[in-house]
C-alpha cells in the first residue's frame, strides 16, 4: 500500500500545481487541447489556489483522500475483473498484477501531465 500512497501523493501534488499555475494565469488550460481535458476538468473542480497555508493544506488533504479513493476503486474493479475472468484459478500473483497495472497507468498519467505542464510553463516564459 505504500506504493499506492506514493502514487496518489504524486497525483495530488501535480493536481495542486496545475491549480496554482492556472490561478496565477501562468497557463491558460482552455487553449491547450484535448490531452489536457482531464486536467482542465480536474482543476476547475478543485478549490482555487490560496495564500493561506492552512487552507492549502486542507485542500491538499481533501484532494489526496479523493484521489486515494479513486485509485482504490480502480484497483478493486481490476481485481474483480480478474476474478471473473480467471474464476478458481485466481491467485495472489494475479492480484498483485492487477494492482501493478493500475499503478503503472497512474504513474504514466502523472508523468504525462508533468511533461505537458513543463512545456506550457516554458512557452509562457519564452
Amino acid at each position: 500500500m505504500f506504493k499506492v500512497t506514493r502514487v496518489v501523493g504524486n497525483l495530488t501534488n501535480i493536481g495542486r500545481k496545475v491549480v496554482k499555475q492556472t490561478t496565477k494565469a501562468n497557463i491558460d488550460l482552455s487553449k491547450v487541447g484535448d490531452e489536457f481535458a482531464k486536467v482542465r476538468d480536474f482543476a476547475k473542480s478543485k478549490a482555487p489556489y490560496t495564500k493561506n497555508v492552512f487552507k492549502r493544506a486542507w485542500n491538499w488533504i481533501k484532494e489526496f483522500v479523493g484521489n486515494f479513493k479513486e485509485v482504490k476503486s480502480l484497483i478493486k474493479a481490476k481485481i474483480n475483473e480478474a476474478k471473473k475472468s480467471l474464476g478458481d484459478k485466481f491467485s495472489r500473483k494475479d492480484k498483485k498484477e492487477a494492482i501493478k497495472t493500475v499503478l503503472e497507468e497512474k504513474i504514466a498519467f502523472v508523468a504525462e501531465i508533468k511533461e505537458k505542464l513543463q512545456e506550457l510553463l516554458k512557452k509562457k516564459a519564452a
